[in-house]
């Protein structure tokens, strides 16, 4: 008990409100060679997704290699939010192509 209270002390409490307005889910796929990481793809789809300037959170959502092991296919679920409206399709669909503009270029990989 006196272990996870110290944890619990040493770890800061942050609170982020929910947002009024409905959350807005897209998946994306990405074929890369085999020695690209996952942590790689979804650090880069983080640091893209950040610029959209709302609420992000990125989950893996399937991994998939063929026999031929040269390549692998990584799906990744990007769930964007904002707080002071709701977001339009318009929006989403330029936040989707940022991030995968960007994840393409830093992995050498494409969009299936």
């Amino acid at each position: 008990p006196r272990v996870l209270q110290a944890v619990a002390d040493a770890q800061p409490v942050r609170y982020t409100a929910l947002s009024r307005y409905p959350s807005v889910e897209r998946d994306v796929c990405f074929k890369v060679a085999d020695d690209v990481s996952y942590e790689t793809l979804f650090t880069a789809t983080e640091a893209a997704a950040q610029q959209s300037g709302v609420r992000v959170t990125v989950a893996p959502l399937d991994f998939y290699q063929p026999q031929d092991k040269q390549t692998k296919n990584i799906t990744l679920r990007v769930t964007f939010v904002a707080d002071d409206r709701t977001l339009r399709g318009e929006e989403v669909t330029e936040f989707m192509n940022t991030i995968s503009n960007a994840v393409t270029a830093e992995t050498k990989g494409r969009v299936i």
